[in-house]
């Protein structure tokens, strides 16, 4: 499957908007969008795009309104500075340097400080899925038909660990997992050196989310519905009936547009209750920084839109629109999201 490649920029009154025009809340994101200690991003957000990567008070994002180039502002929104002048994916932050694909050097993997300085290019290979896990990156290498590799940060000392062809890679508790297209799409893992490969499920899966001991995927073995399973491979279970796409796990919940749905974002807890609309929208490419969830609005063109991952439609509202007409359903909601726009 094709996936989009894009990335945004959140203007202050954007923010301010977002936060007066969220419906209900109530839901426990403290932990959302964070990466865990020596990550350079969550991999839900790299199997997605690398839309954004949050690093303390901070979110760094490329502006898709501006060539893709990389801007950060403070998680309220304030004092947006552009970074770079790169079509920049994948992005990953991991101290005070700034890893990404660079799309105007057919995406070879460059990094530079936080403030824009010291830019340096890493390596000469078409560099996907790029994650920084303690003192290597991990990446697919499209220029050698999606194997994946490692080096040291400095770009030094650099590995070919696998014969697969791979996407969605995670890197988590000293393994890499990830779907084997080698394989019609199932899990394998194999330590973070190359080591111990094996084929760690029969289901085909998408969007692989490795998250603390639980793994999260769309079963396409079982029409694309969510399934988690611990990392032990035990306790498999289902956690929904619905066509589901672009899944983003963050703290307690997990995003995914329902297929079933017209490609809506919805969310649930990660054991399955607790399912809750948050859009109106067709919806692809979810990422999740803070308390936002950036996405691309398919509705409308493929424009970058933002809402807050605490808000949702209300249950009664939901219910009284039509089901099959996304129109009529945008006329009748309140709105919930604005569309994401470049400051001048």
């Amino acid at each position: 499957m094709k996936r989009k490649k894009a990335f945004v920029l959140v203007s202050t009154m954007v923010l301010i908007m977002v936060v007066l025009l969220a419906g209900c809340s109530g839901n426990n994101n403290a932990n959302q969008g964070i990466p865990g200690s020596g990550s350079g991003n969550t991999g839900g957000n790299i199997i997605n795009g690398g839309l954004a990567a949050q690093q303390g008070d901070k979110i760094y994002y490329s502006n898709t309104n501006d060539g893709g180039k990389i801007y950060v502002m403070n998680t309220d929104g304030t004092e947006s500075k552009k970074v770079n002048n790169d079509d920049s994916h994948y992005i990953n932050v991991s101290g005070d340097l700034i890893y990404y694909s660079n799309k105007d050097d057919n995406g070879k993997m460059y990094c530079m400080k936080t403030d824009g300085t010291g830019r340096k290019k890493l390596n000469d290979d078409d560099s996907l899925l790029i994650t920084v896990f303690g003192d290597r990156v991990y990446y697919c290498n499209g220029s050698d038909g999606r194997k994946i590799y490692s080096m040291k940060l400095d770009g030094t000392d650099r590995k070919k660990l696998n014969e697969d062809r791979c996407t969605d890679v995670n890197v988590s508790g000293g393994k890499i997992y990830y779907s084997n297209v080698s394989d019609r799409g199932r899990i394998y893992t194999m330590k973070t050196d190359g080591a111990d490969i094996e084929k760690w499920s029969d289901d085909g899966a998408d969007f692989l989310n490795v998250v603390g001991d639980r793994v999260y995927f769309c079963n396409a073995s079982d029409g694309h519905t969510l399934y988690t399973i611990k990392t032990d491979g035990t306790e498999r279970r289902k956690l929904n009936d619905e066509r589901s796409f672009y899944i983003n796990v963050s703290g307690d919940r997990i995003f995914y547009s329902n297929m079933k749905d017209s490609g809506y974002i919805y969310s649930l807890k990660t054991d399955g209750t607790d399912k809750l609309q948050l859009n109106n929208n067709g919806s692809s490419q979810i990422n999740v920084a803070g308390e936002l969830v950036i996405y691309i609005n398919d509705s409308d063109g493929g424009s970058l839109d933002i809402i807050r991952s605490d808000s949702f439609i209300p249950e009664d509202t939901e219910d009284s629109a039509p089901e099959s007409d996304a129109t009529d359903t945008e006329d009748s909601t309140p709105e919930l999201e604005a569309e994401i726009t470049t400051p001048e």
